[in-house]
């Protein structure tokens, strides 16, 4: 529960969702898993598609920048690192180099 970070949210069937808003995403994605709302979080629609749950406990700090478009690279960056993440977007553009 930081700011400038770049967190990343574990599944119980071990895919990963990189966020840079834990504080936020995890009442959205707990009200969205509840209401069984796909549309609007990739979390939900895991959830909702296998039985799996996010391991909210399990949350890690993976990155930290205080500038946001800084951070918003790091985050892409570690979206592309993670083949086993279920981010809908890869984020930021940026070169493959």
């Amino acid at each position: 529960k930081q700011d400038g970070v770049v967190y990343k949210i574990p599944c119980e069937c071990g895919e990963v969702y990189i966020s840079l808003y834990w504080q936020c995403r995890t009442k959205l994605n707990n009200r969205d898993i509840r209401l069984a709302r796909t549309q609007t979080s990739a979390v939900s629609e895991l959830a909702h598609n296998t039985g799996h749950q996010p391991l909210w406990n399990e949350v890690e700090f993976i990155d930290c920048d205080p500038h946001y478009y800084t951070r918003g690279v790091k985050e892409a960056i570690h979206v592309r690192l993670r083949p086993d993440n279920i981010n809908r977007e890869s984020g930021i553009e940026i070169p493959d180099a």
